[in-house]
């Protein structure tokens, strides 16, 4: 089933990342309806259209640029998730600023499939 899978998942994830930290490092609404629409509306990663988010390509924040489009792209949760994973201590996040946005992004991935699982369980009946 998808969805346990998919719940799973993110149940690893949110118990191993934890972190207390908390961030307003959140794109303006301009800026990530811009970056959406540069991307087309659609993961660089997979090409995915559902459950995308403007992720930053740098994080740190004491750059000219830190809030533009231009250090944006596109991506579905799953892959906003793998980038802090794969690229932990090389995208200008702290440790513990990284393991929060693991832990925020692996919540919302939570969420959602806890919907595909409840989903998932209705239609076994």
């Amino acid at each position: 089933m998808r969805g346990e899978r998919l719940r799973d998942a993110a149940l690893t994830v949110a118990f191993v990342a934890t972190a207390s930290y908390l961030s307003t490092s959140a794109f303006t609404s301009k800026s990530r309806r811009e970056i959406l629409q540069r991307d087309g509306n659609m993961c660089r990663e997979c090409g995915a259209t559902d459950h995308l988010e403007a992720a930053h390509i740098d994080h740190n924040k004491k750059k000219k640029n830190y809030d533009s489009p231009s250090n944006g792209r596109t991506l579905c949760t799953e892959h906003h998730l793998d980038d802090h994973i794969d690229r932990h201590g090389r995208n200008g996040l702290t440790p513990r600023q990284n393991r929060w946005a693991i832990k925020t992004i692996a919540k919302r991935l939570y969420d959602r499939s806890e919907v595909i699982y409840q989903a998932d369980t209705e239609s076994d009946s």
